[in-house]
């Protein structure tokens, strides 16, 4: 079950997509957690839904085998609920436990994570039915037009969102945090396109790359991000080493 609940980390914090100024105490704008501009966004309106998509080189056959439904359901100036829905046989479960290199993970672990998830996002998993298999939860974002903050690291508490991604970052800024379980979090702006030098679908486009290092449960996580379409591709390598992208495609 662990790599369910990767799966569905990686899709909460992908998926929804920020607000008037907010921040995390009186420290905020030193740890870079204060975040300004509009909050009517296109890719974060009610009803917005989204698709994913799975890649490992080589491809790994099996990871196909999901079917996703990410659904914008509500957006109040900014704070933006996404309820996040997906089904997926055994054949998947194998395939996502390869990917990851997770496969000899005992089974008191897997059920450690099990819980930890349950308790951040509330969510509903049933394996009972090996050929549909599901996790349904919901989850709350902040999105402006000046970038993404998420909540899950604070537990669900709005009144300390940890940056995302800022789209006017320069390489070599950094936003900080202490989580909900006390983990001292970095996440540094690596990359920023001055070109259309990510291809994203069938076009390029720019993007502020932001990689943060002690994920908890993962390894390290690299986020890519554009002003037009919000988060666009997660790259996670897991603490096995092992690399899996998944890719957020907006309908």
């Amino acid at each position: 079950m662990r790599k369910l609940l990767l799966l569905s980390c990686l899709c909460a914090t992908l998926l929804s997509i920020g607000c008037d100024s907010s921040t995390d105490g009186p420290d905020a704008d030193e740890t870079g957690n204060t975040l300004g501009g509009e909050t009517a966004v296109d890719f974060a309106e009610k009803g917005d839904t989204f698709s994913l998509g799975l890649w490992t080189e080589p491809y790994i056959n099996g990871l196909s085998n999901m079917r996703d439904s990410v659904v914008i359901t509500s957006n109040e100036n900014g704070i933006v609920t996404t309820f996040i829905s997906m089904r997926f046989d055994s054949t998947f479960a194998r395939a996502l436990d390869t990917a990851l290199g997770i496969e000899a993970l005992p089974q008191v672990g897997k059920n450690v994570l099990i819980e930890t998830f349950r308790r951040r996002f509330g969510a509903t998993i049933d394996t009972a039915d090996k050929a549909n298999m599901r996790v349904e939860f919901s989850t709350k974002m902040k999105v402006t037009t000046e970038g993404i903050q998420e909540f899950m690291s604070s537990g669900g508490d709005l009144t300390r969102p940890f940056t995302v991604v800022k789209y006017g970052s320069n390489v070599g800024d950094r936003y900080t945090f202490t989580d909900v379980d006390g983990n001292n979090l970095v996440r540094e702006v690596t990359h920023k396109s001055t070109s259309d030098d990510y291809q994203f679908g069938f076009i390029n486009i720019k993007v502020v790359k932001v990689d943060q290092t002690g994920f908890p449960g993962i390894g390290r996580a690299t986020f890519y991000a554009n002003h037009r379409f919000g988060l666009v591709n997660v790259d996670i390598v897991s603490q096995a080493g092992k690399k899996l992208e998944m890719g957020v495609y907006p309908w």
